[in-house]
């Protein structure tokens, strides 16, 4: 009742530029609000989606998006190919087909394109171009241009089939860097320590207590989830400005939840908990 239940969905604004990472039914509500809230009803909805997988609950609310399935719906989606010889289109339009949806293709009334995404590359948004020219996908580091929203692809391999993307949006020379669904190791990962250095706010999966990650003969190493501790040793290592604990396991209460805080916090002054609806700044 504290925390929420929904599964992973987070809203970013830089500039006028709404992105949107992971689908997972928190983003439900969130295309409700967008579509609904509009001043201007037969405006255009446009919207960046990133997805880190595509595990279950990070994508499970897609065919419920509303700008999804609206016909002034503009859309660009982006994660990695998947294996199995399938494309990310495939997999993701499969979600609203029979038999696991009523929908159909034919449903979808938006605008989309679906873009692969490879370890290394840089996505630019020039906020003041139109939407439908608005981004390219590069490789190389961010550019010296603080009109540009530029967002760094790190594929981390810690976590079962295929790994995780993993993001860092940069904005008027300010960053964030979401890391879910990632198992850290003892001092903290390396390659993601290495990916955050210096940015100003660290979402970082926390699903685990530290006296659960092994025990009652269940071992969870492998299972691509880190401690509230891997977080933290992440943060210290990478010097980030803020930390949010972020990826709760669903059998957590909210008391459980307070007191993993409350021992993350010793460690680490100023450690935030996620929690539905939170939302956080990190302009300059």
């Amino acid at each position: 009742m504290k925390y929420g239940g929904n599964t992973t969905c987070f809203e970013i604004w830089a500039s006028e530029q709404r992105l949107v990472v992971d689908a997972g039914t928190g983003i439900i509500q969130l295309g409700r609000d967008i579509v609904n809230t509009r001043q201007d009803q037969d405006s255009e909805i446009n919207c960046f989606l990133l997805l880190t997988h595509l595990h279950h609950d990070h994508i499970q609310g897609l065919p419920f998006f509303a700008p999804f399935i609206h016909p002034q719906g503009r859309l660009r989606i982006f994660g990695f190919t998947p294996g199995g010889g399938t494309t990310l289109q495939q997999e993701l339009l499969h979600l609203i087909q029979p038999p696991v949806s009523p929908l159909g293709v034919d449903k979808v009334l938006s605008q989309y394109q679906i873009d692969e995404l490879s370890d290394g590359d840089l996505i630019q948004i020039n906020p003041g171009e139109e939407f439908s020219r608005n981004c390219r996908v590069i490789s190389g580091e961010p550019q010296k241009d603080v009109r540009l929203i530029q967002i760094q692809v790190h594929h981390g391999q810690n976590h079962p089939q295929n790994g995780v993307l993993i993001y860092r949006i940069w904005y008027r020379n300010r960053s964030l860097v979401i890391a879910t669904d990632t198992e850290g190791i003892a001092g903290g990962d390396r390659d993601i320590i290495r990916f955050a250095q210096g940015a100003d706010l660290l979402i970082h999966d926390a699903e685990y207590d530290e006296n659960e990650y092994g025990k009652n003969n269940i071992y969870r190493q492998g299972w691509g989830h880190s401690t509230w501790k891997m977080a933290v040793e992440v943060a210290q290592n990478a010097g980030v400005g803020r930390l949010v604990l972020f990826h709760h396991n669903a059998a957590h209460s909210d008391d459980t939840l307070d007191a993993i805080w409350e021992k993350a916090n010793k460690e680490l002054p100023g450690v935030i908990m996620a929690k539905e609806s939170l939302e956080l700044s990190v302009a300059g």
